[in-house]
């Protein structure tokens, strides 16, 4: 019998892990996809670049963060606005397939944003708050999976011009555990990242 102190966290727990087992599931579902380069490690140099658009990622063991880094043929104020205006993060924000329907994006100091992801198998919604936004150069925001509540990660991205009309768009992911970390890596999370960033950069350079 499952005490009344244990109840709570034992269905929270249950929960998340079924929310994250449906979204694995609908990914599989995709089909292939490109592999993103990645490196488990306990330390990495944060400017590390691959010279090619490929996603990079970066899963430190035992930590709870995430780091990743992407470039784009496109000026850092195209990648910026394809953030910025909820219509262009439509076109692009999640795997090819997805119905996306944003509720609200206000992607300014002290905004918000919800939106959900609507497929054959389910609908997917998610939620945060955008702390600082500085033009062409920086955001800080939540991102809380609906599934999943209470594991709410913090998000950094630098977007960073290298000239010639290239962008380099850089991030770290803080989850609030390890555990909520690599439950959200297993979940598929590369696929959605990598697809997503495809979308993003046909939409910057089209």
């Amino acid at each position: 019998m499952t005490t009344p102190t244990t109840a709570g966290p034992d269905r929270h727990r249950r929960n998340r892990e079924a929310a994250f087992a449906r979204l694995d599931a609908l990914l599989a579902t995709l089909g292939p996809h490109p592999t993103p380069i990645v490196d488990h490690q306990k330390e990495h140099d944060m400017s590390t670049t691959t010279g090619t658009n490929t996603l990079r990622l970066d899963v430190p063991a035992g930590v709870p963060w995430i780091d990743f880094t992407r470039e784009f043929d496109a000026p850092v104020a195209a990648v910026f606005e394809a953030h910025r205006d909820p219509e262009k993060v439509r076109q692009w924000l999640g795997p090819r397939g997805y119905d996306m329907q944003i509720e609200s994006w206000d992607f300014v100091s002290g905004g918000g944003y919800r939106y959900e992801h609507v497929t054959d198998h389910g609908t997917f919604g998610f939620r945060g708050v955008f702390h600082s936004v500085r033009e062409n150069e920086f955001a800080l925001q939540t991102f809380e999976f609906d599934g999943a509540p209470d594991e709410v990660a913090l998000e950094f991205m630098w977007f960073e011009d290298l000239g010639d009309g290239r962008t380099r768009l850089r991030g770290r992911s803080i989850g609030r555990t390890v555990e909520g970390r690599d439950a959200m890596v297993a979940s598929g999370m590369e696929h959605g990242m990598v697809e997503s960033y495809e979308r993003l950069e046909e939409l910057v350079t089209g």
